[in-house]
């Protein structure tokens, strides 16, 4: 008897809930099981809810040295990161500039590229899009997923220009925003994305992607931080969150979080103040929360393990990571856009 025969007398509600507790692939294979499952697992609620209800935080991408075009799926475990599988990607496009959801804006160059792909390695889909612009400043990336038309935006901005691409639509759209210097990779976090720039003063400014109206704004710091601190954002929890040093003191490090689906003014809380870090702000990344405590990126292959309840650090070095650049891998059944290419994709298991 079929799978569907089987639930035939099961409400939705139920289904549903069964569903959400299954991998991306047997997802994928079980939409052809029946109309109705096909309507469940395609929801755009039932993907946002997946996305959150059967991911880890331990689990990282790297560029993979050995075959061109692929990625090293990483855990972290036990102050160890763990090669678990070799994902192979598009072939040549293995530079991440940003990710957002499980998807991942790759390119095939550092330098000044104008073709691009979105990638979800968890069910092997891509899309490839050309930027059509000319912008002659440094280039900042964003990935943004708009609830409203459940697609994925792009944003590229540099200097006082940007361009925002729908996945949707295959429409661009430019705008003339404020001026800015420098680059930042970014974060997505609660809905939106966030960089640092700064301004012709050098004033470090929080600026966010509203993707409702496809508009870059500034988002409010914290009261107690003045021009002069160094702030840097991160995504932990799935919230967006601001770092730089206590004032007078580089060896503490000073956290707020933003209240999530907050208003964009007076919505930061003071969480943690990290003492006796005894490196540079600039060199300092927080990765993610492990149950309570947090992992931290510091120079290239050292890492740290932060335990806020007894104020703990527990360090460990992974020399392979030495220049490498890490980015979050999330189980995700999201795409771009209905012309997708999906393939069969190797796989390659290590023990």
């Amino acid at each position: 008897m079929s799978i569907e025969h089987h639930t035939s007398n099961l409400p939705n509600e139920i289904i549903e809930i069964i569903l959400l507790h299954l991998p991306i692939k047997s997802l994928l294979r079980f939409k052809s099981v029946s109309k109705s499952w096909n309507s469940i697992i395609s929801d755009p609620v039932f993907t946002h809810t997946h996305l959150h209800f059967s991911n880890s935080p331990n689990l990282f991408l790297i560029k993979n040295r050995s075959f061109q075009g692929a990625f090293s799926l990483l855990k972290l475990e036990a102050q160890k990161f763990h090669r678990e599988a070799v994902l192979s990607g598009p072939y040549g496009w293995n530079t991440v500039l940003c990710h957002c959801n499980g998807v991942l804006l790759l390119t095939d160059s550092y330098f000044k590229p104008t073709c691009y792909a979105l990638w979800n390695p968890s069910t092997r889909t891509e899309t490839y899009f050309t930027f059509r612009y000319t912008f002659y400043e440094d280039m900042n990336y964003g990935l943004c997923y708009d609830p409203a038309i459940h697609y994925f935006k792009v944003v590229f901005a540099a200097g006082k220009n940007y361009a925002v691409f729908c996945c949707k639509t295959d429409t661009w759209t430019r705008r003339v925003g404020f001026p800015f210097k420098g680059t930042d990779s970014g974060v997505f976090a609660d809905g939106a994305y966030y960089w640092v720039w700064r301004d012709k003063e050098d004033v470090r400014h929080v600026v966010y992607f509203d993707s409702r109206i496809d508009k870059l704004k500034r988002l409010q710091k914290p009261k107690q931080l003045t021009d002069e601190d160094h702030v840097f954002v991160a995504c932990l929890k799935d919230s967006l969150c601001l770092y730089c040093n206590a004032l007078g003191d580089e060896t503490k490090v000073r956290f707020w979080i933003k209240e999530k689906g907050s208003s964009f003014k007076n919505c930061w809380n003071e969480f943690l103040v990290i003492e006796n870090v005894q490196t540079s702000i600039w060199s300092f990344r927080p990765l993610c929360f492990l149950e309570d405590k947090i992992v931290i990126r510091l120079e290239s292959a050292r890492f740290l393990i932060y335990s806020p309840c007894d104020n703990t650090f527990e360090e460990f070095v992974d020399d392979e990571l030495c220049f490498v650049d890490l980015d979050p891998y999330m189980n995700s059944l999201f795409f771009t856009n209905l012309n997708a290419v999906s393939r069969r994709r190797r796989v390659i298991v290590i023990d």
